[in-house]
């Protein structure tokens, strides 16, 4: 009884061990005064990376911290947590999700554990697909992917919508909304952070690499980017 007790607590440590050198990798890099990005791994959700694919992003206001996207996982989620930690004390006040694709937001929920008060906003579409089971969905296919690396994440859905041409006031900052109708999605937003010129385009603008569109528009994604590039903006995330 002894060894199997041994055998895993070894088990446990040596995943911990994994996953938290796995992720050690990744740091933020601050891209303008207040905004800060973590630029993820190009490739598919695998065993390997743990299902962090995206850019998990946040934005240091006065009194609080804005986070964009924080990412696939409880394990994603941890890591940006701790990357916020390393820049500031401020608590998070709100989320931004830019889609349904669980990638960008199933760390939602860690942030909520960690700050119940948190705000979660995106587009009403969204919103209703991820309570009607997409969500549960998107959970399911993570932990196929990563073969049980994502097991743990739980959902927590955002509970604000918000719409093309919307302005939100959010940590006494400016984000203004912006939508192509579909695009990468039938659930896009992309969110401009006024104050700091600067676009975070979810999965409407890809880089090295080529976007699943089996829920999107190829010609409303060129009317999203001719979109967000008239913008004429300083940073595009």
């Amino acid at each position: 009884m002894k060894k199997i007790l041994s055998v895993i607590v070894l088990f446990a440590f040596s995943f911990n061990v994994y996953s938290n050198e796995y992720f050690k990798r990744f740091s933020a890099d601050k891209i303008n005064d207040s905004v800060y990005v973590i630029h993820g791994p190009r490739e598919l959700p695998s065993a390997s990376n743990r299902g962090f694919m995206n850019n998990p992003a946040f934005i240091v206001a006065d009194k609080s911290v804005v986070v964009i996207d924080p990412g696939t996982s409880h394990e994603t989620g941890v890591m940006l947590l701790s990357e916020i930690k390393k820049v500031t004390d401020k608590p998070v006040s709100y989320i931004f999700n830019t889609h349904i694709h669980g990638d960008h937001w199933l760390a939602n929920d860690i942030i909520r554990q960690k700050y119940p008060k948190v705000k979660i906003i995106a587009d009403p579409r969204m919103i209703k697909k991820a309570r009607s089971g997409v969500a549960q969905e998107w959970i399911d296919r993570m932990q196929r992917m990563t073969k049980g690396a994502t097991r743990g994440t739980k959902i927590a859905y955002p509970d604000i919508p918000v719409s093309d041409g919307d302005r939100v006031k959010a940590a006494g900052k400016t984000f203004a909304i912006h939508s192509a109708g579909i695009a990468h999605s039938n659930t896009d937003i992309m969110i401009e952070y006024v104050e700091g010129s600067t676009l975070f385009t979810g999965d409407n603008a890809a880089y090295q690499r080529v976007l699943r569109m089996d829920d999107g528009s190829f010609r409303d994604s060129i009317k999203a980017m001719e979109k967000a590039i008239a913008l004429n903006l300083k940073h595009y995330v």
